[in-house]
């Protein structure tokens, strides 16, 4: 599995591809981590900082008091449950007990990652610790949690923002550890804001469009018809319609 100094730098490969010099940075769960690490990294590169649902370190490959063998046990249990749709009770916990919801998560499973990619990837995210870099960060940061986060625990992202100088603090009383799901009106307003100064993702009406509508008219249409016939003025209308102004 990549280490979080390759995944940064495949975030500066594709900034370099697309002639973005400087960006603001959004990471998610252990992208959190990885965002830190990269704008600590590449200081210049990073206008503001965005971290949701994000911790600086990942618990230990056991919890305290449990042995190794009864970890690995527990690790063995959850790959063997991959597929199953298991994982969705953590990061989507307000979908659980939907029958459907889980069918889709398990499908999603069994697509995205095979047993043994998704033990590796555990334990690769278990070396996961940037708490000594977070007082290094200087980009404005904010860090953004859901109190009923069932995946990651809000008391880590509240830990994650007290160590950042200067970073603000935005926690919302329920939601789901995806952010994707829930109030996300809300979440694009706070992120919006932090970013450019302003909040229009609210007042925006989506389903307004601009179109233009052109109307013609075939001069004398109805003698036209009379006098060539149906089938002749069939195809001065299909030749009418073919013509672009």
């Amino acid at each position: 599995m990549p280490s979080l100094e390759e995944r940064i730098d495949d975030v500066r490969a594709v900034m370099d591809a697309v002639g973005s010099r400087r960006a603001a940075l959004v990471g998610f769960s252990e992208g959190a981590s990885m965002s830190v690490l990269f704008a600590t990294t590449y200081p210049d590169r990073v206008s503001h900082l965005v971290l949701f649902g994000g911790l600086a370190r990942v618990a230990d490959p056991f919890p305290p008091n449990m042995t190794p063998s009864a970890a690995e046990e527990r690790l063995a249990n959850l790959v063997k449950r991959w597929g199953n749709g298991a994982f969705l009770g953590n990061v989507f916990a307000s979908e659980a007990s939907n029958p459907e919801a889980v069918a889709r998560i398990a499908k999603f499973e069994k697509l995205a990652s095979s047993p043994g990619a998704i033990r590796s990837y555990i334990v690769s995210n278990r070396r996961i610790d940037v708490t000594g870099i977070l007082p290094c960060v200087r980009a404005p940061t904010l860090v953004v949690h859901r109190a009923t986060d069932a995946q990651v625990p809000v008391a880590l992202g509240r830990r994650m923002a007290a160590e950042i100088p200067g970073a603000k603090y935005i926690e919302y009383p329920t939601g789901d550890h995806a952010f994707w799901t829930r109030d996300t009106a809300a979440l694009a307003g706070d992120i919006e804001e932090f970013v450019t100064g302003h909040r229009d993702a609210e007042d925006a009406d989506l389903e307004r469009i601009l179109a233009t509508v052109m109307f013609t008219d075939i001069v004398e249409s109805t003698r036209q018809a009379a006098e060539i016939g149906d089938q002749r003025w069939r195809s001065r209308l299909d030749q009418h319609d073919d013509t672009r102004p």
